[in-house]
């Protein structure tokens, strides 16, 4: 199959690349909406009705299982590995560039998620095995 529009495939790649990160970013927000609307109230009903702790945690989250947010997300999850072999692009992704060089203590850690509220006393960098864009 052919993936040009116009041009090299690997342009069109890098377009729809660019793309899909705007609307992982645009999903992204969304659902940081929809945390923020839902959580404090869920969490307040769920307490007033004696649900459990784990469900209170994560009924926002299994709320938005139910949307199409959930299922864009699944889609260009799949497809960015894709796009990034057809423009030629490394199979890894800088989350936080910087314009200067970085000093700190490498950690190595399987997922971002695991991370996103530890606060760390000196400088560090993380490389991570998986960012799944909810950290």
């Amino acid at each position: 199959a052919s993936l040009s529009y116009g041009g090299s495939a690997v342009e069109s790649a890098l377009l729809l690349k660019a793309m899909c990160d705007r609307l992982f970013r645009v999903v992204g927000h969304l659902v940081d909406t929809f945390q923020t609307l839902m959580g404090a109230k869920a969490q307040h009903l769920g307490r007033a009705v004696g649900a459990r702790t784990q469900v209170l945690e994560i009924f926002v989250d299994e709320v938005l299982r139910g949307t199409a947010l959930f299922s864009v997300s699944l889609v260009l999850k799949r497809l960015e590995p894709q796009l990034r072999t057809i423009a030629h692009l490394p199979p890894w992704q800088m989350i936080s560039p910087v314009d200067r060089p970085v000093q700190g203590e490498l950690q190595v850690v399987e997922r971002m998620h695991h991370m996103q509220d530890k606060v760390f006393e000196t400088p560090t960098v993380l490389l991570s095995g998986a960012v799944n864009g909810e950290e």
